[in-house]
């Protein structure tokens, strides 16, 4: 029955489910709600799972909202809508530290909009997840996605058919190389990598914590740079930045001492946020996302 309000093909809903049902993802986000009719179907891919959730994020939909609301307890348990615009979402999300496993990026479709949801969601995606984007036939997606892999293909991210080499004609509406859909897939690499421009995964709330613990893939000999960014909520607010370098050969765990950050009222809300750059011969790979303990 999802397929009655939707804008996207029978075979685009049924890759969705399938792929839901085979990645078992903890959590997979929608960007663009409308109808909630592939909601729907995402929805029904984790309720048959017997774990995850879906967030459907859009700003707009009531209608989709109202849908979500009628559907059988089962649906609702695992679905949750986001009333706001993506960027508050990701936003959000950061915030908290959320992963997600697999992302359907089918909002604004505008050059701009896109160039933002696809990175977004690269952001906030956890090793081999997918990026799954709608519209590739139109010049808006197809430009972004193609522009992101342009800066993220030498970092391990491939795409999953041949939509961006194959194609290079702006207004080519048969781009894709997914039967009977609209789709270009994205896989992230299996890894975490930290290469020489600044990243950052997040902002983390912080306590008492004095060590920070990366876990490599492998062992690496460079040189990591990290900037630590404390936020404390007094009155008045303070922020302060300190930067520690560590060099290292062929470890496998690595960890950095937190620079003397403290405040003397430990009840205050604090943050902790973390910038990251190598200098190495290859990319430096984590096993999983820096932490701090």
């Amino acid at each position: 029955s999802s397929i009655k309000n939707a804008l996207v093909s029978p075979d685009s809903q049924a890759l969705l489910y399938s792929l839901i049902r085979l990645q078992q993802p903890k959590l997979a986000v929608e960007i663009g709600t409308y109808m909630a009719s592939t909601t729907e179907a995402m929805a029904c891919a984790i309720s048959e799972n017997g774990c995850g959730l879906l967030h459907t994020v859009d700003p707009f939909s009531v209608r989709g909202y109202l849908r979500i609301a009628r559907w059988p307890r089962a649906l609702r348990k695992v679905t949750k809508f986001h009333l706001r615009n993506s960027m508050s979402y990701f936003a959000k999300m950061k915030r908290r530290a959320l992963r997600a496993d697999i992302v359907f990026v089918d909002g604004n479709h505008d050059h701009e909009f896109a160039l933002f949801d696809i990175p977004s969601a690269a952001q906030m995606m956890n090793p081999n997840g997918f990026i799954v984007i709608d519209n590739i036939a139109q010049p808006g997606p197809f430009l972004a996605t193609r522009q992101f892999m342009e800066r993220h293909g030498s970092r391990g991210w491939r795409e999953c058919g041949s939509s961006l080499s194959q194609f290079r004609e702006p207004f080519d509406r048969d781009r894709t190389t997914i039967h009977n859909t609209d789709f270009c897939i994205l896989r992230a690499p299996a890894y975490i990598a930290i290469g020489s421009e600044p990243v950052s995964f997040g902002i983390l709330e912080w306590t008492i914590e004095k060590k920070l613990l990366l876990r490599l893939q492998g062992g690496r000999a460079g040189r990591l740079h990290v900037q630590f960014i404390a936020r404390f909520y007094e009155n008045p607010p303070r922020e302060i930045i300190r930067s520690v370098t560590v060099e290292f050969d062929d470890r496998k765990d690595v960890v950095v001492d937190i620079p003397d950050l403290a405040t003397s009222d430990l009840v205050v809300r604090r943050t902790l946020e973390m910038w990251f750059r190598w200098e190495g011969d290859r990319e430096l790979c984590l096993h999983d996302l820096p932490s701090i303990h």
